[in-house]
């Protein structure tokens, strides 16, 4: 019996020692992937600083043990060389985020994204536990897009929501919320006047940051307007160099064929022109050779003679005709050089010539962008 007070406290002891080892040992070891950006519009600066505020947030909790920072970049970097691919340097998807918590021995990874929908950010965060493969944990928060001014601060106060979700409030007190429009937090009670809260409404300053909005929709309209104005420009812009190019392109060809067509007339008046004067006058002084010839040969070489230049004749009547036809279908075929006067909306400017149109009528500049 001496003994049981000492086996007693030796087994307290242990006990006691034991503990915190236990509770250690039950605590996941976390890795927290850099907060992706998926609006790519915040920055790879402000998502250091969110990751690492959302990183010292689940630390302090004492919920996990949370994979130092500097560890982790070691570990990205030799699964880079190893894995030989580029790609793995900002690790923003599963393909990477998985072997790298696996290299750095973690029980779970926390990937999160920023996204936007309309005028509002989504912070989602998603606990993936690697051995399960399976995520086991989320949370979601969000805020406004506008105003500009004091955006990094309403990020921060959401990755502070994200960090209270995700360990149940032990990482701190509960994030602030945003009180309604024209509010001071408190609490009147009925038939009392509330105690001053040392936060009032400022009509001056409200009233500043309504025109400073309205300002900035006016700009971005008048951006809207800008570039919708230059992009109508330049297709019209393109459409009249395209119609440009085929209007020369189609006063080459009419030149060329009112040439050629022009030319076989031409051609063929003066091939009708031989076979008229061989089938008349060849043809005549042959007949009277032969009405003169005395001999049988020489009224047979007349008449032979006669009956040529009537041949001859009807060759030349037959091409110069066929020339003239073809000549006079290149005329017909010839393409018209009259121009659409609009495009769209707005008015094209026309081919620069001084040559008359087909209606008589001398194409100038016209139209204004």
């Amino acid at each position: 019996m001496p003994r049981t007070p000492a086996a007693a406290a030796l087994l307290l002891s242990v006990l006691l020692v034991g503990a915190p080892s236990a509770a250690l040992a039950k605590k996941p070891k976390l890795a927290v992937m850099t907060i992706a950006d998926g609006t790519r519009s915040l920055g790879t600066t402000l998502m250091d600083g969110l990751t690492d505020a959302l990183r010292g947030k689940l630390a302090s909790s004492g919920r996990y043990i949370v994979i130092d920072k500097s560890r982790q970049a070691a570990a990205l970097l030799k699964l880079v060389k190893e894995q030989k691919k580029a790609s793995y340097k900002k690790c923003y998807s599963s393909k990477c985020q998985i072997p790298l918590g696996q290299a750095l021995a973690a029980d779970t990874i926390l990937r999160t994204k920023i996204t936007r929908v309309g005028s509002t950010y989504l912070l989602n965060a998603e606990l993936v536990d690697l051995a399960k493969e399976a995520v086991t944990g989320a949370a979601q928060a969000s805020l406004r897009v506008r105003p500009r001014r004091g955006r990094d601060d309403r990020l921060l106060r959401a990755v502070g929501d994200i960090a209270y979700k995700l360990t149940d409030g032990s990482s701190g007190s509960a994030p602030p919320t945003m009180p309604p429009a024209n509010s001071t937090g408190a609490t009147p009670t009925p038939g009392t006047n509330p105690e001053p809260t040392g936060v009032e409404d400022d009509p001056d300053a409200g009233a500043a940051a309504a025109a400073a909005q309205a300002e900035a929709d006016r700009q971005a309209a008048a951006r809207q307007r800008t570039a919708s104005y230059q992009a109508e420009r330049r297709r019209v812009l393109t459409q009249q160099r395209y119609r440009t190019a085929d209007y020369n392109k189609r006063r080459r060809s009419r030149t060329t064929m009112l040439i050629y067509g022009w030319g076989a007339i031409g051609a063929g008046a003066l091939g009708v022109g031989l076979g008229i004067y061989y089938l008349t006058a060849k043809a005549s002084a042959a007949d009277d050779l032969a009405n003169q010839a005395t001999s049988s040969s020489g009224i047979d070489s007349a008449l032979d003679e006669a009956k040529s230049a009537r041949r001859t004749g009807l060759i030349f009547v037959g091409l110069g005709g066929a020339a003239a036809a073809v000549g006079a279908v290149l005329l017909m075929l010839a393409p018209s050089l009259d121009e659409p006067k609009q495009v769209g909306a707005l008015q094209l400017q026309k081919m620069p010539t001084a040559a008359p149109t087909l209606g008589g009528g001398l194409v100038s500049w016209g139209g204004r962008f």
